[in-house]
Order: C-alpha cells, then sequence, then structure tokens
C-alpha cells in the first residue's frame, strides 16, 4: 500500500508542469516548485504517521517500507529546493510609504534571533534539552554556568520547543526545522502509555507533562500535521485524567489539592487543543472556572496560590531573597486563564481588577531588590497582550528594556539569559532563556 501511495505521489509530480529551467517566466517556476514541495511536505508526513501505527502495530516490514518512502520523498525535496535555490531572486516591490522598524521592536527581534541560536546550539542529539548538562556543547571556554535540576528536562524542552514555534518554525519550516523536529521526536519517545511526557518519579511530573502538552497543541494547531495529533490528544486525556472532581490541578493524578500555578499551565494546554480541533472535556475549563472563585480576593482581584491570600510561589529557601510583594504571577495566571475561557476585560471585574494589580507591579530587573520573575513576565506579557492596547502598553515598556540583560559574551554566553529568578536554580539557563525569548516574542509581534 505504501509504494502504490508513494509511485502514485511520484508520477503526479513527474507530469507536473514544471516550466522549462530558466524559461522566461521565472515566477511561475517558483510558483509551480513551491507547490510540488508543500505536496511532498504533506505526504511525508502522512507517510511518517504510517510508519509511527506501523511500528504500533508490529508490521516491521511496512514500516521500514514507509520510512523508505520518507526517504525518496526527501531525496525528491532536497532536487526541488535546489532548482528553487538556483532560480533568480524575486523582484523587489517598493512599498508606496515604507515605515522603518523602531529601534526597540529591531532590538526585540535580535533578541529573538540570538535566543534561539543559543537554544538550538545546546540541544542535545536526540531532540531534548538537558537542564544540568547543557554546556557540554560550548565549544570555547569559559563554558556557560546556570546548570538547572535534570528532573525538569521534559519541561524545558518544551519550552523551548515553544520558543521556536513562537518565531514560526515547524518540523517543516524555518531555519530550525531540525531542531523541532528533533525535540518533538524526543516528547513522543518520553510519552508513557497513559499520555504523559517524562518519568514520573518527581512530584512535579505534572509541570513537566503540562508544558510538554502545551507544545504537542500548539505544534497540531500550527501544522495540522498528523505526526502530533495522536499525541497531542494522549496528553490532552492524560490532562483530564490528572483533574481533581470538579476543581484543578496540582502534583499527581487526582491528588485531592489544587494550585494555581500547575492549573494555568494545564488550562493552556486545553485551550491550544480545543484551538486545534481535538477532543477536549470542557469539565477541564469548568473545573478551573470554580478554582479561580475559590482563590480570587473579590475586594482586589488578587489570585492565591493553593488559597485565597498565598502569595506567589517560592522555593521555600528563596522566600526571602524573592519578596511575593513584587511579583502578581499568579495574578497574572489567573486572569489569563479567565480570558482564556471567555471572560473580557470590559466585562469581568475579576480581571479588571487584576490587570490594574498587573500596572502598578511592572517588569524591573533589580537584583539586590529581588524582583526578577520571569515566570511573573510571561504570564503577565500574554494576559496583557490579550487585554488590549491600553493594558498592554505599559506592560511591554517597563519589559522591553529588560532584554537588553541578554549575554553577549562571553561567546559561549551569547543570546542566553542568566537565571536569576525564583526558579532560576529549578530550570537552569535554559528556562530561562527559553521563557525570556518567549517574553520577546510576544512583545515582537
Amino acid at each position: 500500500m505504501v509504494r502504490v501511495l508513494l509511485s502514485f505521489l511520484l508520477v503526479a509530480l513527474a507530469v507536473l508542469p514544471l516550466p522549462a529551467r530558466g524559461g522566461p517566466d521565472v515566477e511561475a517556476e517558483r510558483a509551480t516548485i513551491q507547490a510540488a514541495l508543500d505536496a511532498l511536505a504533506v505526504s511525508a508526513d502522512r507517510l511518517a504517521a504510517l510508519a509511527d501505527l506501523y511500528l504500533r502495530e508490529r508490521r516491521i516490514d511496512d514500516a521500514r517500507e514507509a520510512v523508505e518512502a520518507v526517504a525518496e520523498i526527501a531525496r525528491r525535496e532536497h532536487e526541488l529546493s535546489d532548482r528553487l535555490r538556483a532560480l533568480p531572486p524575486p523582484p523587489e516591490v517598493a512599498e508606496p510609504t515604507p515605515v522603518p522598524p523602531a529601534p526597540p521592536a529591531a532590538g526585540v527581534a535580535e533578541c529573538i534571533d540570538l535566543g534561539l541560536t543559543w537554544l538550538a546550539a545546546h540541544q542535545e542529539s536526540d531532540g531534548a534539552w538537558d537542564c544540568d548538562g547543557f554546556m557540554k556543547h560550548d565549544k570555547v571556554t569559559p563554558a556557560c554556568d546556570g546548570a538547572g535540576n535534570a528532573l525538569y528536562d521534559p519541561g524545558v524542552t518544551g519550552l523551548s520547543l515553544l520558543a521556536f514555534l513562537g518565531s514560526g518554525d515547524t518540523h517543516r519550516h524555518g531555519t530550525y526545522r531540525e531542531t523541532v523536529r528533533k525535540g518533538f521526536t524526543y516528547l513522543k519517545q518520553i510519552q508513557d502509555a497513559e499520555g504523559c511526557f517524562g518519568s514520573r518519579t518527581s512530584t512535579h511530573f505534572t509541570y513537566n507533562h503540562a508544558i510538554g502538552a502545551l507544545a504537542m497543541a500548539e505544534a497540531y494547531a500550527l501544522t495540522a500535521s498528523p505526526l502530533f495529533k495522536n499525541s497531542a490528544q494522549s496528553a490532552v486525556d492524560f490532562i483530564l485524567m490528572c483533574q481533581n472532581p470538579y476543581l484543578a490541578w496540582r502534583y499527581g493524578i487526582r491528588p485531592q489539592d489544587n494550585d494555581t500555578s500547575v492549573s494555568g499551565w494545564m488550562i493552556m494546554a486545553l485551550k491550544s487543543a480545543k484551538v486545534a480541533g481535538l477532543r477536549v472535556d470542557d469539565a477541564g475549563f469548568e473545573g478551573m472556572k470554580a478554582w479561580l472563585e475559590k482563590v480570587t480576593e473579590p475586594e482586589y482581584g488578587r489570585v492565591g496560590y493553593t488559597a485565597r491570600g498565598t502569595g506567589p510561589a517560592r522555593p521555600q529557601d528563596l522566600m526571602d531573597k524573592y519578596p511575593a510583594d513584587l511579583s502578581e504571577a499568579l495574578t497574572a495566571v489567573g486572569i489569563l486563564c479567565r480570558m482564556l475561557m471567555g471572560e473580557a476585560p470590559g466585562r469581568s471585574e475579576p480581571v479588571r481588577k487584576g490587570l490594574d494589580l498587573l500596572a502598578k507591579c511592572l517588569p524591573s530587573w533589580n537584583e539586590p531588590r529581588g524582583s526578577i520573575d520571569m515566570y511573573y513576565w510571561y504570564f503577565g506579557t500574554l494576559a496583557t497582550r490579550l487585554a488590549g492596547e491600553e493594558d498592554w502598553r505599559g506592560f511591554s515598556e517597563a519589559l522591553t528594556p529588560i532584554f537588553a540583560r541578554q549575554r553577549t559574551e562571553p561567546a559561549s554566553f551569547r543570546g542566553s539569559f542568566d537565571p536569576l529568578d525564583p526558579w532560576g536554580q529549578e530550570g537552569g539557563r535554559v528556562y530561562s532563556t527559553a521563557m525570556m525569548t518567549l517574553c520577546a516574542e510576544v512583545v515582537h509581534r
């Protein structure tokens, strides 16, 4: 069957009316080659999904045949790509009223490019990002510092992949398509039979899973590739398996306690999955709404961690170093989730009050004071961007100068961010670089 499909595809391409090489209508040639490449890309994804299916069914010969077919398509793609690159560049079309980019936006764009370059250079050969061993990829001394905890490799891999997806790179397109392909291959390899990403040896494994699920759902939403669909659906099913009945999530499967931090990642993953057209039980959203009502202070709109009045989560030994009153991380999580679930800033009192709190607690890079909180900045950036221009302007203007804190030297550090926030000791330099790159992408958009 695989050979029949491949033969049909290649025959179709063979009779495709490619204009003569170097003929007078270069643009027609370019468009036709691109159409052929797009058809090959779709076919390669479908054949790769078939290979996965055959492997699960232990149909080894069929799986081998599908893999060989994918390799043949890759060869044809290479030939067509060479021909496309050989064409003269398309004529430049001047815009009627060219508007040069503002200097801050240009700086943010460079920050994104450098962050992605650093992340790509520190990826493992199996596609993962290694929290505590990434510096082995440094070719010159001094090598990077900022090791994290190896337990969070699946989570920082998910964050890194989200950064590449946020720049428009997928497994088929973009400068870093091979980086993306390897990263998602790794996530699929560490997904267990119930859909969980990564080991469950740590009590915090739900963080790893939620971020991995968000990345997989985003990949499927962006590409509609069958390579991601089953994995994303299984990840969603596991999220719903972990949810406490009628409420939210914390550590483990139905642990009988809840927290806003883990639950926020879960809701982002479910929302992306729903947008992508996957099967998502609305009980996930209804439970989160009930939880937010329990932990939101009605007077000020502040959202608690495990109950009303509990501040942002911190490792126990860093409570004094990072004062809770310098962060509205969980308020940002809460109002983002409310908006994702349909509440509008102009009509929702908790969202409006929460946004007012964020406006009074703007991003600030002050290490001695303990104000650095990349987790807060990420959720705050998403929440204010979704809320609208008035709320977004103040938050983004405060955040934009912080991108200048990106390391430019020594060479091994170039493009990364020092892990100086409450979770830097857990996620390390990979975490901080991925989070700040994600923030920069939201600002740049």
